[in-house]
């Protein structure tokens, strides 16, 4: 092999290993959605320098947004096994301000049972001036699976939870909230109006999140809800998933406007009695 392939092969793997590691560091809301049986998959995000991208659209299935921190919407046929699919995560701006974060997937099935989903959003930079929605000192998840037999058989496809959230704006972010309840999972069940919930899984709260993610004291970061459903025959399943926060901390602007407000006040006040 010539010296100068060698060189060019040299310089396109430094290229390959400089440029990943940032496109992935440059991710702030990112919606994906992956069929296991078939390894098919559609990755829509919005990106600081590329803007917003879909990874896996084609003629089938496409990707769209309100804007960054807002909703992303992935709609069309996966593959053979999942002709219709609607998919939407909704960030802090779509969800806030005590709602944080949201996921909802309808899908149906064509391929039998056992076939299986993954959906997964993550939003970042909470409590900024893109993002104003802020952490709190807790965290309520809400978790519900509404399989719907518009073919036959959903009846005990189930859905199962993760929560995950991280202070240093991780794509996905790592680490689980609501131990030992998450994950959780719902088995539906139509006859009994749609959800059959385990005990204190359909809404777990006020959660403290674990010491370990270093949240104590942050109303900043990334939070993840991922989903994995089964299905136990042809049909619809349909489960939300979401992040909410109780006495969330203002973001630092926020108090800013506090203290303009009281001093204004307290100028009206001296005004008045003098």
């Amino acid at each position: 092999m010539k010296l100068t392939t060698i060189k060019n092969l040299m310089l396109v793997f430094a290229l390959v290993f400089a440029v990943a590691p940032a496109v992935h560091a440059t991710t702030i809301e990112e919606l994906f959605i992956r069929d296991p049986a078939t390894g098919l998959a559609v990755d829509a995000f919005w990106d600081d320098i590329l803007g917003f991208v879909c990874i896996g659209c084609n003629a089938n299935i496409s990707a769209s947004s309100l804007g960054v921190h807002d909703t992303i919407t992935i709609t069309g046929q996966l593959d053979a096994n999942f002709d219709r699919i609607t998919v939407t995560g909704s960030g802090g701006l779509a969800s806030g301000p005590s709602s944080l974060s949201n996921l909802s997937l309808t899908a149906r099935n064509l391929g039998g049972a056992g076939q299986m989903l993954t959906s997964q959003f993550t939003d970042t930079h909470y409590c900024s001036a893109g993002n104003p929605s802020c952490f709190g000192p807790t965290f309520n998840l809400s978790s519900t699976n509404n399989p719907a037999p518009p073919i036959s058989g959903t009846t005990g496809s189930s859905t199962t939870f993760t929560y995950s959230a991280s202070a240093f704006d991780a794509v996905p972010a790592v680490g689980g909230i609501g131990s030992p309840l998450n994950p959780c999972t719902i088995f539906g069940n139509p006859p009994l109006n749609g959800t059959e919930v385990p005990a204190n899984c359909n809404t777990v709260g006020p959660v403290i999140p674990p010491p370990a993610l270093n949240l104590t004291g942050s109303s900043s970061g990334s939070l993840t809800i991922d989903f994995s459903s089964t299905w136990t025959g042809n049909g619809v399943n349909a489960p939300t998933g979401t992040i909410s926060t109780t006495s969330a901390i203002p973001e630092p602007s926020t108090f800013g406007l506090f203290a303009f407000g009281a001093g204004l006040v307290a100028v009206v006040s001296r005004r008045r009695k003098a």
